[in-house]
């Protein structure tokens, strides 16, 4: 096994398997006889042997290879599997034993939705319900299968299986397989514990946790992920959540594994991994409908973003201690990864605002808005099929979208529909597994659909390196005075366009960005090229109040204000100037600018 070293101190939720380990059997172990257990409540199993009997015992099932495949009523990709379990189990039942285990819930809804799923999906398969054997075997979580050969050995314990692989592990093969881990760390074959094991709340290699413990005082660590390491991640990794929650700020610590480069940088700058499939953040995420998380790729090699779960290929581990008076800064622990990414891989990452496309959820029909509005303050949600149908009072249509934002539409899906508050819905029809077009066909039949758009999100770009520009070149003001646009388009490559800059104009400082510095120049050939290339024309450093629209209508520069109004300048906003409130139309006229404030009436300024 290679020497690798790891940790992860991120403690969220996980929409899996959660079972409390009692009276705890030896955990099944690849390679050797599976321990004796009884499957409880099976139906469907046609064997001569426990055709009266509704239990079964695990050594009744030697002679034949089996499979136990265990899933819950909230796992999404469990019941996504149901046909491609099916279709397995028609075509090699003769071949292998197959029982699917429920875990029964204290709702009891996990029975009634099964069958629902078996008459719809014409499911032939056995199947049982069987808390008590997810207890004791202390499964972690789901899908968890594990596969015994005819004479009762092991021979994997996975999440997945394939009908190719299969057929490999049936001919005496060993392919390749994900692994699927139990709750508690696993012995080895001589009682010894696995190299990898940790506990959550000890930062790695402290306390022989992962490693040999050494003396540091902060430490950052990226390695190559193993999927022998372990995967005892959550789906979702959210820094910003642990800090909030105070985790970080405990443990001065934040570590994470079997993590793809794409959502290293999502961390790195947005304190949040979107997901790889729906390049979205989660519904109740603030900034849902303003930023989309996948980096766009301004580079010539992008082979290091394509990543493989199995394999571990371009998956990564990170670990990184820090003194706990830094840890009180979140801004500074994403530096730390932004800083680690930049020294690793070299790719200069910004920020930019880049026109975008999404997703509208709209109306077919405006009359529809005050029938769908909610009409009172109580909430309501009765799921009548799990993950298929159910009816809500004073829903968020946010909580909505997430309903059917698992389908892959590539892009954000944002609420248009004019409604604010909550709605009162029934849906009848699959939205988490369905088609996008079987989406559509659902949210037609209650007046409302999707359809593409596009508008301004932040985005993070990632660029290869260039050479950084010299001290000379890098003074700004004289570089625009010259008029030297090579420099500048050198100077934006290796900078974020939108990054405040440190300057002095004359004997006046500003800390303003590369558009406010072009405008204050009058440079308008800079200003269009700073335009073209996303410059955003409303950043304001905070202790300044002027706006690149202010200096334009300060400078006179009718020919600016329009191109900066075409670019989504703010006409209408009122700011402090000195000691007075004003807007642009309301500073054309203080300053006499009497064609400026002309063309400011003439598009509605106010």
């Amino acid at each position: 096994m290679k020497k690798s070293i790891l940790a992860v101190i991120s403690l969220l939720l996980l929409n899996t398997v959660n079972c409390q380990t009692s009276d705890t059997l030896r955990y099944p172990i690849v390679g050797e006889l599976c321990p004796e257990f009884v499957i409880r409540n099976v139906s469907n199993f046609s064997s001569k042997e426990s055709k009266k009997s509704q239990s079964i015992s695990i050594s009744e099932l030697y002679g034949k290879w089996t499979i136990l495949d265990f899933w819950n009523k909230t796992c999404v990709s469990c019941i996504a599997s149901f046909p491609k379990m099916n279709r397995l189990y028609q075509k090699l039942k003769n071949r292998i034993n197959y029982i699917q285990i429920g875990v029964e819930d204290r709702e009891g809804e996990i029975q009634p939705q099964f069958l629902k799923y078996k008459e719809k999906l014409a499911l032939i398969f056995p199947y049982a319900f069987d808390s008590l054997l997810c207890q004791r075997l202390d499964i972690y979580a789901g899908p968890h299968i594990l596969i015994i050969d005819d004479k009762g050995i092991v021979k994997a314990v996975t999440n997945s299986i394939s009908e190719s692989q299969l057929d490999s592990l049936l001919n005496g093969n060993q392919p390749k397989l994900s692994k699927s881990y139990y709750r508690s760390s696993i012995e080895d074959p001589e009682g010894k514990m696995r190299r990898f094991s940790f506990d959550l709340t000890n930062p790695l290699l402290m306390y022989n946790n992962g490693g040999i413990d050494s003396e540091f005082i902060s430490r950052s660590l990226l390695a190559k992920f193993d999927p022998d390491m372990g995967f005892k991640i959550p789906i979702r990794s959210n820094l910003d959540t642990l800090w909030n929650k105070g985790l970080i700020r405990k443990y001065g610590s934040y570590q994470i594994t079997g993590v793809s480069l794409n959502a290293l940088y999502e961390l790195a700058y947005f304190g949040t991994p979107g997901t790889d499939s729906l390049n979205s953040w989660f519904w109740s995420d603030d900034k849902y409908e303003k930023s989309i998380p996948k980096p766009i790729l301004e580079i010539k090699d992008k082979s290091a973003f394509g990543f493989d779960y199995l394999s571990g290929k371009n998956m990564f581990a990170y670990s990184l201690l820090v003194p706990k008076n830094i840890a009180r800064n979140i801004d500074a622990v994403k530096e730390y990864l932004q800083r680690d990414l930049k020294m690793t891989f070299g790719y200069d990452a910004r920020l930019e605002i880049r026109k975008m496309p999404y997703w509208r959820l709209i109306l077919l029909d405006t009359t529809l808005k005050d029938k769908l509005t909610s009409k009172g303050d109580s909430t309501y949600f009765q799921n009548i099929i799990n993950n298929y149908s159910f009816r809500a009072k004073n829903l968020t249509l946010r909580q909505f979208i997430h309903w059917f934002e698992c389908i892959n539409t590539s892009y954000p899906v944002i609420n248009e529909t004019g409604i604010t508050g909550g709605v009162d819905i029934s849906i009848n029809g699959c939205l988490r597994t369905a088609s996008f077009n079987d989406v559509r066909k659902v949210l037609q039949e209650i007046g409302m659909d999707i359809i593409q758009g596009s508008k301004n999100f932040q985005v993070l770009v990632l660029r290869d390196p260039v050479d950084r520009p010299t001290n000379d070149e890098m003074n700004i003001p004289e570089m625009i005075s010259k008029g030297r646009m090579d420099l500048l388009s050198k100077v934006i490559s290796a900078l974020n366009i939108n990054e405040f800059y440190s300057i002095t104009i004359g004997y006046q400082p500003y800390k303003t960005t590369l558009l406010d510095i072009a405008v204050l120049l009058n440079a308008d050939q800079f200003v269009t090229y700073l335009l073209d290339n996303n410059a955003s024309p409303n950043l304001v450093w905070r202790y300044q109040s002027e706006t690149p629209l202010m200096h334009a209508i300060r400078n006179g520069n009718l020919k600016i204000v329009k191109k900066l109004i075409a670019n989504g300048a703010f006409v209408n906003n009122t700011m402090l100037l000195g000691n007075n409130w004003t807007t642009p139309i309301s500073f054309a006229h203080e300053q006499r600018q009497v064609e400026i404030e002309a063309y400011l009436k003439s598009i509605g300024a106010k």
